[in-house]
């Protein structure tokens, strides 16, 4: 590698954000009774639950300095990498 591509490269920054979510839900009841010689039993029960989550990933290479720690002073994407959204269900 040439100086300048070695400039171009120098340095790398990764930037994650993302969100998540979540539900949960459990209803139960239980009834018993007796009657004489008889037993009565009765069960009801419920669950729900729901789950998202997004991320956002961005890496970057090619700092002036290693005084720059932000990502906007970056010169380009990392290598082998591009501006993507990912969604994760």
């Amino acid at each position: 590698m040439n100086s300048e591509t070695l400039k171009m490269r120098r340095g790398s920054y990764r930037l994650d954000n993302g969100k998540s979510s979540s539900f949960s839900g459990d209803v139960n009841a239980s009834y018993t009774r007796n009657f004489d010689r008889h037993f009565v039993s009765a069960n009801i029960g419920a669950f729900a639950s729901e789950s998202s989550y997004s991320a956002y990933v961005n890496r970057a290479e090619g700092f002036p300095n290693n005084q720059a720690a932000d990502i906007t002073f970056a010169r380009q994407y990392a290598e082998g990498t591009r501006a993507c959204r990912s969604l994760i269900p």
